[in-house]
């Protein structure tokens, strides 16, 4: 599919982006976001071409230090600074190469570390049973990779922050997860972090998952629902949720992406990447991002995401309000492998 999207797509292969966009590339400074942690710092950005993006970082001007390529040229670029020192100012730039070789480097920029000393550690490691967050009102904050049996991160309370500080939660890695339902509670809870909330109060509850990598692992296990809720990267089972800076990896059968079975939705500046080929029942859907509701106010919705592939649906959602939030700004790569397949699709 790579190969594919090298061949098919971008500016070189389709005249109207360099009509449309202009014939080299620049920054779209509406598309920047930065989020700054205790370790590590998430950097997303935007540009006018698809581009091969890096961010060069270091203590001072001479940097010194450089983000990995991607696999191919985007719009959207979301990349990771890790290994930092708490409170230190750190200066970086954006380095941008677009197909034919122009490249366009940002003026310096600053981003300062935070100390975070009331936020609670959850620690690296083999996790036979996941993580429970429920401390309300709490920021947690991730001091190492973790790699877990089944689910990573259970998120059981109010207000809070999931702050995976650039390290990667690798969950699935146990023994395989047996078909259970859409309603089976060991179903649902099966998740990079998951988020089960029922009656909450959707305006008024908040958790905020950021900046970092959650990967499906070994046993690639199917989703046991045909929706495509369970061992979803991201799991919300109610709620109102944001998930910004998370990249987002899974292969097994029938998963969703980034999924919410209910409540609002926040979606941005994330990367997906669905790995599967497996869609039991194409008139429900597999998709990437998929909301039953987008928000009520227009600061919310879903944007900026870059959706590197999907097997079926890039961004799917199910309205439950009059007042929708946006849609925009994202950028997603459709692999079409059964019919009812939509790059957006408000249903």
């Amino acid at each position: 599919f790579n190969t594919y999207c090298i061949t098919n797509f971008g500016a070189l292969a389709e005249p109207l982006v360099r009509a449309t966009f202009g014939n080299s590339p620049a920054f779209v400074v509406a598309g920047d976001w930065t989020y700054p942690s205790r370790n590590s710092a998430s950097i997303a950005f935007e540009t006018t071409l698809p581009c091969k993006g890096r961010v060069e970082w270091g203590t001072t001007t001479a940097y010194g230090n450089t983000t990995a390529l991607p696999d191919r040229f985007y719009y959207l670029h979301l990349h990771y600074l890790t290994g930092l020192t708490p409170g230190v100012t750190y200066h970086y730039r954006l380095v941008a190469v677009d197909e034919s070789g122009v490249t366009v480097t940002s003026a310096d920029r600053t981003i300062t570390t935070l100390a975070m000393a009331s936020a609670i550690a959850i620690p690296g490691g083999a996790y036979s049973a996941p993580y429970v967050a429920n401390t309300a009102d709490a920021t947690y904050i991730l001091t190492g990779d973790i790699t877990a049996q089944r689910r990573g991160i259970s998120v059981e309370a109010n207000n809070i922050t999931i702050d995976l500080n650039g390290y990667t939660i690798s969950y699935d890695n146990g023994a395989p997860v047996n078909s259970l339902g859409i309603d089976d509670p060991a179903q649902l809870s099966s998740a990079g972090i998951n988020y089960f909330r029922w009656n909450a109060d959707t305006q008024g509850t908040l958790a905020r998952f950021l900046n970092g990598t959650i990967t499906q692992g070994s046993q690639n296990s199917p989703s046991g629902s045909v929706h495509g809720h369970g061992l979803n990267p991201i799991g919300v089972y109610y709620g109102k949720v944001e998930v910004a800076g998370i990249t987002a990896i899974y292969t097994g059968a029938d998963i969703n992406g980034i999924s919410s079975y209910w409540g609002i939705m926040h979606v941005h500046h994330n990367i997906v990447q669905d790995n599967g080929t497996t869609i039991t029942n194409r008139s429900q859907g597999i998709k990437a991002i998929f909301a039953n509701n987008t928000g009520t106010v227009v600061t919310e919705g879903i944007h900026h995401n870059l959706i590197r592939r999907a097997r079926h649906q890039a961004i799917m959602i199910e309205p439950r309000s009059p007042n929708l939030a946006p849609i925009c700004y994202n950028e997603t790569y459709t692999d079409s492998l059964a019919t009812n397949s939509y790059a957006m699709g408000p249903a």
